[in-house]
């Protein structure tokens, strides 16, 4: 095969405009450490708790299985049993759940059908990169509207009157 002669930084990329979000690396470091705690029993009583070394590599493969690829027509979940495609048309909201385990909660799109599909990896703190990264087709709530591109400055009189009610003395 002959060589390219774009180098790789002048290739285009598949998916370029997408973003993947991913269980950060410091998760197989949490993993290495409850393996690590998994051996003392593992040694002293292999013929009993050897099965034990199962839970961290189902771990391994579950850190390295679960993300979210965001793009402009849609969002692709890869879950440990499979994946899904949602196009953002199917997309009623988007929901971030009061957190239960260690303060993270993953984001939740609420489909037309009544379906629910969590957004592995995609977090509160996400929300802005995902804004960018679906063309505006999931707005960013963090920015305040008077800052958001597509107002003229000053222009947002009319969103606030409708949250003011007036004083009627």
């Amino acid at each position: 095969m002959p060589p390219d002669d774009n180098p790789a930084s002048e290739r285009p990329r598949a998916g370029a405009d997408s973003v993947v979000f991913r269980i950060p690396g410091s998760g197989y470091f949490a993993v290495a450490c409850l393996a690590a705690i998994i051996l003392v029993p593992v040694l002293n009583w292999p013929a009993y708790t050897g099965w034990l070394l199962l839970v961290p590599l189902f771990l391994v493969w579950w850190v390295a299985r679960m993300r979210t690829t965001v793009s402009p027509a849609g969002a692709e979940v890869r879950t440990t049993t499979g994946h899904r495609t949602v196009p953002w048309d199917r997309v009623r909201g988007v929901v971030f759940p009061h957190p239960r385990v260690f303060g993270i909660s993953w984001a939740r799109a609420y489909l037309r059908d009544g379906t629910v599909v969590r957004l592995s990896a995609v977090t509160w703190n996400d929300i802005p990169r995902v804004s960018e990264a679906s063309g505006g087709r999931l707005p960013d709530p963090t920015v305040l509207r008077s800052q958001s591109p597509a107002d003229e400055p000053g222009d947002d009189g009319r969103a606030r009157g409708d949250r003011i009610e007036e004083d009627p003395e």
